[in-house]
């Protein structure tokens, strides 16, 4: 029997997006493996967030393969057939948004609990025991019956990383999550993901937060003009850089 271990869990090959005549994506080669930490940096502009949204098909590709735990995600399908492999597919790819997109009429439980009800992972029993432990896990277990309206900007990411665990995804896809949040809100933010990775759980995180990434991801990609330019551990990318375009970015961005 194969050992599926073995086996990356997320595959990219030579992946290609473009917008009309702009390539944003310009050929990305990538691997995740199961519990790794990936931290993609880089300038804007340089298609971070799209590689991430290519992944669960929030972008279509233009060409290329992304594989994500054995299964080819852009298949080409009929449209009904692709919205069944859409939806399973994001079972297992849980992602959380630089703006927490919570509703706002529903209380911090209600919000982490309507998706594994709605889809029928859980009844409604299990899913307020689940989403009670969750709120618990990211320090929130008092604001279960608060409403958006009532949380800071930390909180309500917090809130919506809760939502995404909610559905036990194989992997956990952050972009940008702390760059709409006051300085004093992000480092409790960045504790909820640091306890994640001490978990085990496999992340992709889209962050401009250096010092963030060097201590929390076991694997670094430096994107630039739509290509990986250079990845490797952290120690590696972010002191010891190879190429002349990581060292320009990392002397502008990154102190220490």
């Amino acid at each position: 029997m194969q050992d599926t271990k073995r086996e990356p869990l997320i595959r990219i090959r030579d992946l290609r997006k473009s917008f009309g005549p702009l390539e944003v994506l310009k050929g990305i080669d990538m691997e995740v493996r199961e519990g790794q930490i990936l931290a993609l940096i880089g300038p804007s502009g340089s298609g971070k967030s799209t590689l991430l949204r290519t992944i669960n098909q929030l972008e279509d590709v233009t060409s290329g393969e992304i594989w994500f735990d054995g299964t080819l995600v852009n298949a080409p399908l009929p449209h009904r057939a692709r919205e069944k492999h859409l939806n399973a597919l994001r079972r297992s790819i849980g992602m959380v948004f630089q703006h927490f997109n919570l509703f706002p009429h529903m209380t911090a439980l209600e919000n982490v609990t309507m998706a594994p009800v709605l889809l029928g992972l859980h009844s409604k029993a299990q899913a307020r025991e689940n989403a009670l432990r969750l709120l618990a896990k990211v320090g929130l277990s008092d604001r279960a019956d608060y409403y958006p309206s009532r949380l800071s900007g930390g909180q309500k990411q917090r809130v919506a990383i809760a939502r995404a665990l909610a559905m036990e995804p194989k992997v956990m896809l952050f972009d940008e999550v702390t760059s709409a949040l006051d300085p004093e809100l992000v480092g409790e933010v960045n504790r909820t993901m640091k306890q994640l990775a001490e978990e085990n759980m496999t992340m992709l995180i889209v962050t401009h937060e250096l010092k963030f990434a060097a201590d929390t991801a076991s694997h670094i990609v430096f994107m630039a003009d739509g290509r990986i330019v250079e990845e490797g551990p952290p120690d590696q990318v972010l002191r010891n850089p190879l190429q002349a375009r990581t060292r320009t970015f990392l002397q502008q961005d990154f102190a220490g």
